[in-house]
């Protein structure tokens, strides 16, 4: 049986080494995918952003997925202002599955 809470946190630490590689233009080699993914399969990452997807976010999940392919991303954009915040808010704490999230 898989552990969510260790899946949970290998996929945030996978999304956190992709997107400084890519940031940083380091290869992607240098990172490996944590063994669960490896065993799993395939992944999805919950990614909130107040930036719209056009203006960076999008270039940065294109880099995250050529790194690693078998870990989907489904970007939400909300609007950096108090209701998108509270919006952001609101979700945290509700429980929905917010993997990554940057203003």
């Amino acid at each position: 049986m898989v552990n969510l809470q260790s899946l949970r946190t290998n996929r945030r630490t996978a999304v956190i080494c992709a997107a400084s590689a890519v940031v940083l233009g380091k290869p992607s080699q240098a990172f490996t995918a944590p063994a669960v993914l490896q065993d799993s399969g395939s992944a999805t990452l919950e990614v909130w952003g107040g930036v719209p997807v056009e203006n960076g976010p999008g270039d940065l999940i294109e880099g995250f997925q050529a790194a690693f392919p078998e870990i989907a991303v489904n970007y939400t954009h909300y609007v950096n202002d108090d209701t998108g915040n509270t919006q952001l808010d609101t979700a945290l704490q509700g429980g929905t599955p917010i993997d990554v999230f940057f203003t």
